[in-house]
């Protein structure tokens, strides 16, 4: 029997150069989304704005002014909506990605009282928990029911 001397040697090298190169032709491929599927990543600035950033063409997409003192933002568990709060403003502001992906709109603003900090949903979604120095949980989901 005339073998190559070191076939395991070369049937592992082999596999490995062939899944190096499908990993290779994998990352150079093109990403194809949906028509009306984005994926975006939300950024508070300093300045009061929301800037929203395409991570498949990573570049800012929407300029979204929103207020002072920007902090607490959250995606919603169920619907495709973006909160956050306004420190400053001492409200709640939403944002509809849906809506408003090319012209960046807020979709509401809700006063909650003064200086919210943080934002949070309930598990069962039945109601939101703004974080402030007082007691405003009752008036923010009247607003949103």
């Amino acid at each position: 029997m005339n073998r190559p001397k070191n076939f395991r040697a070369y049937f592992v090298a082999a596999a490995l150069g062939i899944g190096g190169i499908v990993l290779l032709l994998r990352e150079h491929r093109p990403s194809f989304l949906r028509p009306d599927l984005h994926l975006s990543a939300y950024v508070t600035t300093a300045d009061g704005n929301v800037t929203v950033v395409d991570l498949v063409k990573l570049k800012a997409v929407a300029r979204i002014t929103v207020g002072p003192g920007l902090s607490g933002m959250r995606e919603h568990p169920t619907r495709p909506e973006v909160y956050g709060v306004s420190s400053a403003g001492g409200y709640v502001w939403i944002i509809d990605p849906r809506a408003n992906y090319s012209t960046g709109q807020v979709a509401a603003r809700i006063a909650v009282g003064p200086l919210p900090y943080a934002l949070d949903f309930s598990p069962d979604d039945t109601q939101r928990h703004p974080g402030t120095t007082h007691s405003s949980r009752s008036m923010f989901d009247r607003a949103l029911s």
